[in-house]
């Protein structure tokens, strides 16, 4: 570690020895005669002549004097090493490498259909915090010398889109619901997600923020999830589609009984055949074969066959087709409009509404004479009586303004409903069994381009030409 600075050892000699680094420096006392001793000004003066200035122990010197430590080196001096700065760094709060490996459940098996493909994101979500470089801080050597840190260097903003970036430069946050990820070392956040291929096992289960976009098929058994639309290029199968707006499938869906839809917005496809579908908008079709269809708005299958046969298709608004039924007479069952179930919920849920009002007024009176009685005598008792009527008057109104909510939508569900209509432009064939606003009929002839409403209590066939 250290190199002498003379060629021999002297009788009474010092020698000083410097480390590589010069951050020590050690000192070797020769054996003197018996008689004699050093002394700390001469070994001062030894580190001095060899430029030792900074970092001296007198302390060590004077132990190493009083214990006669000769002929071995001992260091006296240390430098201030130098302490190293970080480099600036980016500190992700997403997976940058999803597993995609298939999950091993617990009793060994293995999860092919839950993999991990996308890192989804919300709207507001912190995405990476930057660490901006610190400098360090020089250190002296022996030689009081400074001793300069290796330098450091801050990183360029991150490229990409779908991000907003803080006035310091700091803080990356997502500006779309959807997914981010790592492409080249840039950052995207996109509300889409594309699927060039098949879902399979290739993809496992998709549950996602914002849309998904497949261009191929959806085999048997898998299930999308998105908070936005579902645009399917290929066929479905027996899958389960979920959405928060609409679902749009180019070609159609062979459920087999097993295949479910439920969407907030419109569905869309060329046939639907053993199909669950419940949605609150529209829903669009070619064909639905012996299908069980719930749908907020309308149900119009058109097209030159435009068929429906077979299952249940309830339409608050109305249903239109080119097709009822069939010449084999397969029960149908069609229903429109709001029945007398939505009217009762209406009534229930209006006085419902009117006593947690009165409630609500009776516990604010009681917060106004608590609140002026303890202004002239205050009381820890009243206190928390007065705190638990003003939880339960914030639980009462949450519960009002839900109670509200549901009473405009099932009103809005009457007003749709009140010209609801089953419209055919072809052949209306028997056994179509119809219920409108809650009244019943059943087809017994075969019909030919009408439209049945439910005049007053009783519904009545109209021809459209």
């Amino acid at each position: 570690m250290f190199t002498d600075n003379i060629n021999g050892i002297l009788k009474k000699n010092i020698v000083v020895s410097l480390s590589e680094d010069k951050m020590a420096a050690a000192i070797l006392l020769a054996s003197p005669l018996p008689d004699e001793s050093y002394t700390l000004e001469e070994i001062l003066q030894s580190l001095k002549a060899n430029h030792v200035i900074y970092g001296i122990d007198n302390d060590k010197i004077n132990e190493t004097i009083a214990a006669r430590l000769y002929n071995s080196p001992v260091i006296v001096a240390r430098g201030k090493p130098a302490r190293n700065g970080t480099p600036g760094f980016f500190e992700y709060m997403f997976n940058k490498s999803p597993d995609r490996m298939p999950k091993i459940m617990t009793d060994g098996s293995v999860d092919y259909r839950s993999l991990n493909l996308v890192e989804p994101v919300r709207e507001g979500d912190l995405l990476v915090i930057y660490h901006p470089a610190v400098l360090g801080i020089p250190g002296r050597s022996v030689l009081d010398m400074p001793v300069i840190p290796p330098p450091v260097k801050d990183l360029p903003n991150l490229k990409g889109t779908g991000f907003s970036l803080s006035e310091d430069k700091t803080r990356y946050t997502a500006n779309v619901t959807g997914k981010v990820e790592m492409i080249n070392e840039q950052l995207y956040v996109t509300n889409v997600m594309l699927i060039n291929g098949d879902t399979d096992a290739s993809t496992g289960d998709i549950h996602f923020n914002g849309d998904v976009i497949i261009k191929g098929n959806v085999h048997y058994g898998y299930s999308i999830y998105a908070e936005g639309s579902i645009i399917i290029g290929g066929n479905v199968e027996a899958a389960s589609l979920t959405a928060g707006m609409n679902i749009e499938l180019q070609s159609g869906m062979q459920g087999g009984g097993k295949g479910t839809i439920e969407c907030l917005g419109n569905v869309s496809g060329k046939f639907f055949e053993q199909v669950t579908i419940n949605c609150r908008g529209d829903l669009n079709a070619n064909s639905i074969l012996h299908c069980s269809i719930h749908a907020g708005g309308q149900v119009n299958v058109s097209g030159r066959h435009g068929i429906i046969v077979g299952g249940t298709v309830e339409a608050l608004g109305g249903i239109t087709a080119t097709v009822l039924g069939n010449i084999s007479e397969t029960k149908t069952n069609l229903i429109v409009g709001a029945s007398d179930s939505v009217k009762n919920e209406i009534t229930t849920l209006e006085s419902e509404i009117f006593d947690i009002s009165e409630l609500i007024d009776k516990i604010t009176l009681a917060v106004d004479k608590i609140t002026k009685l303890l202004e002239k005598f205050p009381n820890d008792q009243m206190n928390a009586k007065k705190s638990d009527l003003i939880r339960q008057k914030i639980t009462l109104t949450m519960n009002l303004s839900e109670k509200k909510t549901l009473r405009e939508n099932l009103q809005g569900k009457l007003e749709t409903s009140q010209n609801a209509f089953i419209r055919v432009s072809k052949y209306l064939y028997p056994e179509v069994r119809m219920i409108i606003n809650g009244v019943r009929y059943r087809t017994q002839n075969t019909f030919h381009d009408v439209t049945v409403k439910c005049v007053g209590i009783e519904v009545k066939v109209f021809s459209n030409t």
